[in-house]
């Protein structure tokens, strides 16, 4: 029996006799979990909405029909729930009363700017009216356009 006594023995739950290393083990195991939870919550808001390559034109077609292109920034508008698309263009198109088919000749990329009412050269658009955004070719006709109307315009309009 003497023997028997000076055997260290652990006891239950794992904590021998000198341990409080136990609860420290949580509180450090919790410790750990928070942090990685707030890691995972600010990479999660701070996260970019969309991977749109700066430098392209995307065409943002709207709900009631009309298609405006431009360079869509997803981040910079002021408003929630908008988006805010600059170096806006659209197609304005001049149809004949008498001919109501409309040719590609009729189609007219117009600058957004140059209106009566002389809006400035950006839009926020509510993300709810946007049905889909596509990045335009550099061969594309309107990134074509884009480019001439930007070489003979310098300061914009």
């Amino acid at each position: 029996m003497a023997i028997e006594s000076k055997m260290r023995r652990p006891s239950a739950f794992g904590q021998t006799k000198e341990g409080s290393s136990g609860p420290w083990r949580l509180v450090a195991v919790l410790f750990l979990l928070a942090v990685l939870a707030a890691g995972a919550w600010y990479w999660w808001t701070s996260r970019p909405e969309s991977s749109i390559p700066s430098g392209t034109y995307q065409a943002v077609f709207l709900d009631n029909g009309q298609t405006y292109f431009g360079r869509l920034d997803w981040r910079d508008s002021p408003h929630e729930g908008y988006v805010r698309l600059r170096e806006v263009y659209y197609l304005d198109f001049r149809q004949n009363p008498q001919d109501p088919s409309v040719s590609a000749s009729d189609l007219k990329l117009t600058k957004l700017g140059g209106e009566v009412h002389g809006p400035e050269d950006f839009m926020d658009v509510n993300a709810d009216h946007v049905l889909y955004v596509e990045d335009l070719r550099g061969d594309s006709k309107i990134a074509q356009a884009i480019a001439e109307y930007s070489a003979k315009n310098p300061e914009g309009l």
